[in-house]
This record gives structure tokens, sequence and C-alpha cells, in this order.
């Protein structure tokens, strides 16, 4: 990666004057998610209902609502659905 293109990614969240992905791209994903819901943190897997109460939450009619430029100051974890904990492609295994 050359030195230029590091540096307007690192600012990218500064410049961007619109968010990253468009409305239809967001409800792709959802769409997604609902054809194949994930897997849990102990293996279970999602309920198919549960991509429709994430659809909920998210309220995307409003979509894009907010673009705020911030800076994470404490360690977070970041994933492309709202979940409470990071979703799994597939079953884990018993540990």
């Amino acid at each position: 990666m050359r030195m230029e293109e590091l540096r307007r990614t690192w600012l990218l969240p500064w410049t961007q004057g619109r968010p990253t992905y468009n409305r239809r791209q967001v409800d792709a994903i959802f769409r997604r998610y609902e054809k194949s819901p994930a897997y849990g943190r102990h293996g279970e897997r999602y309920s198919p209902g549960s991509a429709a109460a994430l659809a909920s939450l998210a309220d995307l009619r409003g979509y894009p609502n907010m673009l705020r430029k911030a800076v994470t100051v404490t360690n977070t974890n970041q994933r492309g659905m709202p979940t409470a904990h990071a979703p799994f492609r597939q079953s884990q295994p018993a540990r």
C-alpha cells in the first residue's frame, strides 16, 4: 500500500460525506442474514426470526439516520450485524 493510499484510508472517517454502504446494500446484508442466520457463541443457530428482530432494531426506514465523525478510544468489537455477541458463520466445535 502506498503512503498516499494509506493516508487517504486513515483519514476517510473525517473526509467522507456519506456512508460507505447505501440503503440497497444494507438491505441486501439483512436479506442474506435472513436466509442464512449465523450461529451464537455456544454453537446454537440463531432462529430465522432473529433477522426480523435485528431489522426492526436497525430501523432501516430512516437509513442513513446519522453520519457522525468519531474516534473509538476503548477496545470495541465491530461487526456487520448489530448483535449483542459476535455471530459465527459456522457452528463452533465444543471446547
